[in-house]
C-alpha cells in the first residue's frame, strides 16, 4: 500500500522514533522492531536476561534460541539486546557448530568455563545449532542437555561444571521456532533427543528479516526499511539523518 510505502521511506530517512511516532516497537541499541510478535519475544528474552543476571541462586546455563532466515539479522538482535544489560559489555563467545567436530566442542566449553571462573559471565552464540554432525540430523543436541540441565560438560569420563552462562542457539536450518519444533521423523528426533532439548529452552524469539511471511504480509516493507535504516547507521552514518540515530 502507498501508506505503507511512504512510511518506509520515511523510516529510513529520519529513524523510527520521527516516522512511527507512538506506534509500538521495540529498540535494544540499534536494533528496532515493530511487529507485535517479535517485539512480545524480544521482550521476554530480555527480561529472562535480567532476572537470570540478578539470581544468585541460577548455576546453570541460561538456554534461549533465536531463529530466522539467513541475513535476518539474529546475532545482531541479540547482540544489541545484551548490551543493553551489561553495562561494560558481555564477554562473547561464537562457535560455529557446522564447521566443528565433537573434540572442538569440548575445547569450546572449556573456553566458557574459563570464563565464567574469571567472573565474566559469557554470551555464548552456538551457530548453526540445528545442523547434521557426522551425517546425523541434529546429532549436535544431546551434547548439550547435560550442559543446558546441569551445568556440566563431560571430558572423558569426567564431568566439569561449566558455571553460569547466557547460551544462545542460532537456528541455520529452521527460519522459526515452529519449524524446528514441528515432527517430521518422531522416531528419529526422540534418537536425536529433540524433545530434550526443546524443553530445556528456556525461551526463543523469531527475527522475521526482510523476507515476507506469507503474500499478505504487508508489514514487509517496514521490516525492510528498519533494517536498512540500522545498515546506513552502522555503514553510511554520513547520509542519514541524525535526528533519530538511536542508542549506541
Amino acid at each position: 500500500p502507498a501508506h505503507a510505502v511512504a512510511t518506509a521511506i520515511d523510516v529510513v530517512l529520519r529513524g523510527p522514533d520521527q516516522a512511527l511516532g507512538a506506534a509500538p516497537r521495540a529498540r535494544y541499541g540499534k536494533y528496532v522492531t515493530a511487529d507485535r510478535d517479535e517485539i512480545e519475544r524480544i521482550n521476554a528474552v530480555r527480561n529472562l536476561i535480567q532476572a537470570y543476571l540478578e539470581s544468585d541462586t541460577d548455576k546453570r546455563p541460561l538456554s534461549v534460541a533465536v531463529f530466522g532466515p539467513p541475513g535476518a539479522g539474529k546475532s545482531f538482535a541479540i547482540k544489541n539486546l545484551a548490551r543493553t544489560l551489561f553495562p561494560d559489555g558481555p564477554e562473547q563467545l561464537e562457535f560455529n557448530l557446522s564447521q566443528m567436530c565433537e573434540a572442538d566442542l569440548i575445547t569450546a566449553f572449556q573456553r566458557v568455563r574459563d570464563a565464567s571462573i574469571q567472573k565474566k559471565l559469557p554470551l555464548v552464540f552456538w551457530d548453526e545449532f540445528d545442523t547434521p554432525l557426522n551425517e546425523r540430523r541434529l546429532g549436535w543436541l544431546r551434547h548439550f542437555l547435560a550442559p543446558m540441565q546441569d551445568g556440566k560438560f563431560r571430558e572423558g569420563e569426567a564431568f566439569r561444571p561449566l558455571g553460569p552462562a547466557i547460551f544462545i542457539f542460532a537456528g541455520g536450518t529452521a527460519s522459526s521456532f515452529n519449524e524446528f519444533a514441528a515432527v517430521r521423523d518422531a522416531e528419529a528426533e526422540v534418537v536425536a533427543k529433540k524433545p530434550d532439548f526443546i524443553s530445556r529452552l528456556r525461551g526463543y524469539v523469531d527475527v522475521l528479516g526482510p523476507n515476507p511471511k506469507s503474500p499478505q504480509d504487508d508489514a514487509v516493507v517496514l521490516r525492510r526499511a528498519l533494517l536498512l535504516r540500522s545498515l546506513l547507521l552502522r555503514k553510511a552514518p554520513q547520509i542519514v539523518s541524525d535526528s533519530d540515530p538511536g542508542p549506541a
